[in-house]
């Protein structure tokens, strides 16, 4: 009998618990994906580089001009991007998402 006040009497608190653990484990899937987000450089070729940066240079612009500058796309485990050409990301009409892009006028 002990038992069962113990667990009526206890129960709430429990539940609470649950859900805050439940809940807080969310915030942390949401961060372990945003963390593979990196900015990889692109040429003038639509060649995007092999390395990326956690944020984007200072060269590039937010409007939407001619030429993509940066994109930012999620990295392999090995750090290098899912593609290699910006006509492979959904920027340009490939299957390869991206998170955002920089871009710049033609030099």
């Amino acid at each position: 009998m002990k038992a069962i006040s113990f667990i009526k009497k206890h129960a709430m608190v429990g539940l609470a618990g649950a859900a805050i653990v439940g809940f807080s484990s969310f915030k942390f899937v949401e961060q372990y994906d945003r963390a593979g987000l990196m900015w990889y450089p692109v040429d003038s070729s639509g060649n995007i580089s092999n390395t990326g940066t956690t944020s984007p240079t200072s060269g590039c612009s937010e409007e939407e001009l001619p030429i993509v500058c940066e994109i930012q796309l999620e990295s392999n485990p090995n750090g290098t991007p899912p593609a290699t050409h910006i006509n492979d990301t959904q920027l340009r009409g490939g299957a390869v998402p991206f998170e955002d892009a920089k871009f710049r006028n033609e030099n």
